[in-house]
């Protein structure tokens, strides 16, 4: 299949879409300029900064750069690559993102309100050469960086793979003391285990469902018991297992309390999950490289957005964490 240069791509798409309601900002990781400082995350009048970074997860855009009132603060994010976080004074901001040295060519050109203590993630994602289904599209989400406890976890899951369908992520190697569904059940038929402040936790099993039916686009957060997983994407709902659904539906056969998926996953991919921290997963590229307008294999990109209840550096890479001041 005949492949188009990113750049060129992103020219050709012509109006991009922006989706979602800004109530931080929206900014890329790369290297940062100046016009920053470091920052423990308060003003100094002691009042709560907002907080944004970028996440470029468009196979075919090309890389981008960040500017914030027309100064730039991020030069040169790639596919695949998440911002550090960047801090803003409550107020209103303007930001674009550019093909890197091209600022004529804007993927995101919009005025936002920055709101202390609000932090934002804009993922950029689809593609630039794609059909209505699969377009290029900016979206803001907002982010929750609030401990999840003690012994526990929480991952955020965005899907922009522009391939794969619906799709649910399973569990293929449990931590352990997860993988004895014999020994130890609870009613649910999870195996308990507790946390450090000895409150009871349930750890997945193999096969266990994490993740149902999430759609290009889309995005869902789940708590787990912290733990070293094997994760595997697998099709969500195909039609072999809604037959059997019916089926058993037909039958009155009951149906199992938990969700166990005995599918081959069409992808893996590992997460150490600490306690007391959160996560976000970026499900990227194709599942079929081959028959893709680039050639980029799916991979599942992982970032810690905050630990203990405090806001982590949150990019792709170790880069510290910035304030912008008026």
């Amino acid at each position: 299949m005949t492949q188009t240069p990113r750049r060129d791509v992103l020219k050709a798409a012509g109006t991009v879409a922006i989706v979602g309601g800004l109530a931080g900002c929206a900014g890329g990781e790369g290297q940062s300029t100046g016009q920053q400082n470091e920052t423990d995350g308060t003003q100094q009048d002691g009042g709560q900064m907002g907080a944004f970074r970028v996440a470029h997860m468009s196979t075919d855009a090309p890389n981008v750069d960040v500017l914030v009132d027309e100064e730039p603060v991020i030069e040169d994010l790639g596919f695949r690559e998440v911002s550090p976080y960047q801090e803003l004074e409550p107020g209103p901001y303007q930001v674009q993102v550019a093909a890197t040295g091209d600022p004529e060519t804007l993927v995101f050109d919009e005025e936002i309100e920055a709101q202390a203590g609000v932090t934002n993630t804009a993922v950029a994602y689809g593609e630039a050469s794609g059909g209505p289904d699969t377009a290029f599209t900016v979206d803001v989400l907002e982010d929750d960086p609030s401990d999840p406890g003690e012994g526990m976890s929480r991952v955020r899951l965005f899907h922009a793979s522009p391939d794969a369908g619906d799709v649910n992520i399973i569990v293929t190697e449990a931590p352990e003391g997860g993988q004895q569904p014999e020994e130890n059940q609870t009613e649910e038929g999870t195996e308990e285990n507790q946390t450090q402040d000895g409150q009871p936790t349930d750890l997945p099993q193999q096969g266990a469902v994490l993740f149902e039916a999430v759609g290009f686009g889309e995005s869902t957060a789940q708590e787990v018991p912290a733990g070293d997983y094997s994760l595997g994407v697998v099709p969500a709902d195909d039609d072999d297992q809604q037959a059997q659904n019916e089926t058993n539906q037909t039958q009155q056969e009951p149906e199992p309390e938990d969700a166990q998926s005995t599918q081959e996953p069409v992808a893996e991919f590992d997460l150490a999950a600490e306690g007391q921290t959160v996560y976000s997963a970026f499900a990227t590229g194709y599942v079929s490289p081959e028959d893709a307008p680039v050639d980029e294999a799916f991979e599942v990109i992982t970032v810690v957005d905050a630990e203990a209840g405090e806001r982590a550096d949150g990019g792709t890479d170790s880069g510290g964490m910035m304030t912008l001041t008026r």
